[in-house]
């Protein structure tokens, strides 16, 4: 499941191992830093535009409404519905698209009124989001 913060808490594990020198913190590091530049290799093809795409298909052939949200600071791109499922809404990002502190600040806002908000960064997270989705609204 993508994670709904972005990278924040992954970035914030981190700090604790910057001025640590023990193996296993710099093999964490160098792990975040090779998993970031494979991220920024991706990026390079597949921009935000391609993810937004893909996200509207993929919701139209679940039968599915994906609509898009514009006009408010901070508010996620796309407002998704699926039959039979909540209202969900969604932050499309390229691999290493920031989350704007604007957009940050509305998602928390919305998130403590009970929204759900997801940050989705490629093709594989609107599959997988999409497969975690359907599959836990049969659960609850």
């Amino acid at each position: 499941m993508p994670n709904t913060n972005g990278d924040d808490e992954e970035q914030q594990g981190l700090l604790h191992f910057a001025d640590c020198r023990c193996e296993q913190c710099l093999a964490d590091v160098a792990a975040y830093d090779a998993k970031l530049k494979r991220r920024r290799q991706r990026a390079q093809l597949v921009r935000e535009k391609d993810v937004d795409q893909y996200l509207v298909k993929r919701v139209h052939e679940l039968g599915g409404l994906c609509s898009k949200w514009e006009g408010v600071l901070g508010a996620p791109d796309r407002i998704v519905m699926l039959p039979g499922h909540d209202v969900v809404f969604v932050e499309v990002k390229s691999a290493t698209g920031k989350v704007r502190a604007s957009q940050l600040a509305f998602h928390e806002k919305m998130r403590k009124a009970g929204g759900k908000v997801y940050v989705l960064r490629s093709k594989e997270d609107v599959d997988s989001w999409l497969h975690d989705h359907m599959l836990s609204a049969h659960d609850a």
